[in-house]
């Protein structure tokens, strides 16, 4: 457990921002407003998400590499 997390962290992180991409695509080709909100929504909370993913491994990566 302590060596797979951080080593899959950056994978995981990776995978988030290209979902963050994808739905952005996905925004802006809909045309429901409803839709777009929904969507956006989504945007702010994985965005929030991976800063919320990266402030916590920060002392831990600052260890490692420090």
């Amino acid at each position: 457990m302590t060596l797979g997390v951080p080593a899959t962290l950056p994978i995981y992180l990776m995978v988030l921002m290209f979902d963050i991409v994808m739905v952005i695509v996905r925004v802006s080709s809909s045309e429901s407003t409803y839709e777009k909100l929904f969507f956006k929504r989504v945007v702010i909370f994985e965005i929030s998400f991976v800063f919320a993913i990266i402030y916590t491994w920060i002392p831990y990566f600052s260890e490692v590499f420090a």
